[in-house]
């Protein structure tokens, strides 16, 4: 660990180590946006996403990619309401690797703060996916997911809130685009009046349920309030060969008071119809590919490669994604929302592939 966080250290400007947490700085020649008076009587909310960093996790570039992609589009919303940071989950003895380190630098200059970070609950974690038989499931590689169970008590422990909003954090996964400027008055009014300590959308439709945690709102004082007993819950009661952190999340509160159902423009699909206000969309079951602009073209699976769809168990994906694709033909049999998704993630991308372009000029 001394490595990476010497590493943090190094890159460090105006940076805070409290424990083992680092959150470090932006440099110096992207300065931060000014202030404007709005901006000075409310506090900033606190945006933050988490990933594992670990070598052995050989999807890492690819979600860091992901995350850049969300921060451009934040940036070319001016969605500055919200503040970015990236809960890094790093290897305890191996340094990073060096294409990590430099795409790390790469969000900073885009406007991120990174918190270096070990999951307190890994060895537990470990044992009990060996104890469960838990096949093709790395720990160190899951850890990034497992961390948002930690975010309350990662932003309390360290700084970070006495400069933002105490109340509320926006937790998204790296695989989220802004749509559009989300002010702060927006999203303030969405806070749901009674008490909870957990507020998200449903998975594959918009009228379910709160199922999906690729995208939630915190109330961080109840939410860690929570964390003692949903810990408990999940290395006793809790089978995780059935599921992920996301089904923790869903178990514990079916059972238990504090979860609560967000409007889905939060959390959109971009299988649906694009007819709400739509803040975020967050590719699941589908993401933006060729595979998808092919399918898109001959409207046909067997015809097209693979479509990429993120952390599902391998026994629901066929099933989730057929069914997201009738979704979207029978919603909107032009795909006119998908279509606009693809083009704004092409935009994006094409950002990416632009500096990577200077950066070898």
């Amino acid at each position: 660990m001394n490595g990476v966080l010497n590493l943090a250290i190094l890159w460090v400007t105006n940076a805070a180590v409290t424990g083992r947490h680092a959150v470090v700085g932006r440099y110096p020649e992207f300065p931060a946006r000014p202030a404007r008076p709005s901006d000075m009587r409310q506090k900033r909310i606190v945006w933050i996403s988490s990933i594992s960093l670990h070598p052995r996790c050989s999807s890492a570039l690819h979600y860091l990619e992901q995350y850049e992609i969300a921060l451009i589009s934040w940036n070319e919303t001016q969605s500055w309401a919200f503040d970015p940071h990236l809960i890094c989950h790093v290897p305890e003895k191996e340094d990073l690797d060096v294409e990590v380190q430099e795409r790390l630098k790469r969000l900073e200059k885009r406007g991120a703060k990174l918190i270096f970070h070990r999951l307190s609950f890994l060895d537990r974690l470990t044992e009990k996916l060996e104890r469960e038989s838990v096949k093709d499931v790395d720990a160190e590689c899951v850890a990034g997911t497992f961390a948002r169970l930690e975010i309350p008590s990662i932003l309390t422990r360290s700084d970070i809130l006495e400069r933002h909003d105490r109340r509320y954090a926006l937790y998204t996964d790296t695989d989220v685009i802004w749509w559009r400027k989300v002010s702060m008055n927006e999203f303030m009014a969405s806070i749901p009046s009674q008490k909870f300590s957990v507020a998200y959308t449903g998975q594959i439709s918009k009228e379910e349920g709160p199922i999906n945690t690729g995208v939630i709102l915190m109330n961080l004082q109840n939410l860690n309030k929570d964390m003692p007993a949903m810990l408990d819950f999940m290395f006793n009661a809790f089978q995780l060969s059935s599921a992920l952190d996301q089904g923790v999340m869903n178990r514990f509160y079916d059972e238990n008071a504090g979860r609560l159902k967000w409007s889905v423009k939060w959390n959109y699909r971009m299988f649906w119809d694009g007819r709400e206000p739509v803040a975020i969309v967050h590719y699941w079951a589908i993401k933006p590919s060729d595979a998808l602009d092919c399918w898109i073209k001959k409207r046909s699976l067997t015809d097209c490669p693979a479509i990429e769809q993120g952390l599902i168990p391998n026994q629901l994906q066929e099933d989730y994604q057929q069914h997201a694709l009738e979704i979207a033909e029978t919603q909107d049999h032009r795909l006119s929302f998908m279509k606009q998704v693809m083009l704004k993630y092409k935009k994006y991308r094409e950002q990416c592939d632009a500096f990577d372009a200077s950066e070898d000029a």
